[in-house]
């Protein structure tokens, strides 16, 4: 696994963490502490940081299992997860970024691995009608 994916999960799974820290911490002791009329906005703070920690904490944890690529749907989750706190809209990019790059390497890996293989067996087309003088 590249450093960069392995960055991009770690920074993911700390940033998670964090975020669940800050719903837990925004529940259990701003809450009760807060005027009823600020409930509705201390709430609303709580469900995006906990939706936020979730998927960013699930991207991570299935990318790493995964081992050697950033998957589509986890990588998306963790982007999504990003947006919704605003200011991580960097690491968003991040992972857009990886993505892409992510994608182009694997079609460069699978054009060059279909370039390579032609001895017969190894998945080359074999023109079995005799030798060039029957045809």
């Amino acid at each position: 696994m590249k450093i960069n994916r392995i960055a991009f999960n770690i920074v993911g799974l700390v940033i998670g963490g964090l975020c669940a820290f800050a719903a837990l911490s925004t529940l259990f002791l701003v809450l009760p502490g807060a005027p009823p009329k600020a409930h509705g906005w201390w709430y609303f703070m709580a469900a995006s940081e906990a939706i936020a920690a979730v998927t960013v904490v699930g991207g991570g944890i299935v990318n790493l299992a995964k081992g050697r690529l950033l998957a589509p749907w986890p990588t998306g989750a963790m982007i999504l997860g990003y947006l919704i706190m605003v200011w991580l809209f960097p690491l968003a990019l991040w992972g857009v970024i990886s993505l892409i790059l992510e994608r182009k390497h694997c079609q460069k890996v699978a054009g060059s691995a279909q370039t390579t293989n032609n001895e017969p067996g190894d998945g080359a087309l074999v023109d079995n009608r005799g030798s060039p003088a029957q045809r």
